[in-house]
């Protein structure tokens, strides 16, 4: 009976062992699992992850829609159950072409920290590094120059520590105890 019992755990434990070494896949697995990504990248993959954006607080939200024609800019009104365009894209295009001085595709707007405001007249976003602000009934576009980004303050290092010691008491987030450092140690 002892060996039958030593035999059946053996084979319990070649069993197990055998199982992980399958699951861990071969060179040519991992080879397959990444030709995939060209099958089924971003590119080839369309009207798929919608992203919505609300406007104000309003019921009308915005998103881009990926399409075999190129990116189109969509706006739904959850009220009245309709969706369009947020903008003509080939005019916004256009202005753009013009204010750049470069070809712009109308399909292919690759247009950044989109905003539109509740009056839904007014688009605010980064293209090519500048701010831009287009008014889309008026199709007029006003490039408000380039992107600012925001001075950092000194960065501090990793080997920099605070000294706590020579600190005051430190009072506990609920007011009813301090606490403080005294001869390396803690004090409450």
């Amino acid at each position: 009976m002892k060996n039958l019992m030593k035999e059946l755990a053996l084979a319990v434990l070649l069993l197990a062992g055998a199982g992980s070494a399958i699951a861990q896949g071969t060179v040519e697995d991992y080879k397959r699992a990444y030709s995939l990504y060209g099958k089924f990248s971003n590119d080839k993959v369309f009207y798929s992850g919608v992203s919505p954006r609300w406007i104000g607080d309003t019921h009308t939200f915005w998103y881009v829609r990926h399409t075999l024609e190129g990116d189109r800019y969509v706006k739904v009104d959850a009220d009245k159950l309709m969706r369009t365009d947020l903008f003509n894209h080939g005019k916004l295009a256009a202005s753009l072409a013009k204010s750049t001085g470069r070809e712009v595709d109308g399909k292919k707007l690759n247009l950044q920290r989109v905003e539109v405001n509740e009056r839904m007249d007014t688009l605010r976003f980064q293209y090519d590094g500048k701010n831009f602000i287009y008014a889309i009934k008026k199709n007029r576009l006003e490039d408000k120059g380039l992107i600012h980004y925001p001075q950092r303050g000194r960065q501090r290092h990793w080997m920099e520590v605070d000294d706590e010691k020579g600190g005051r008491p430190v009072t506990s987030p609920d007011g009813k105890h301090e606490a403080f450092i005294k001869n390396d140690n803690i004090y409450i």
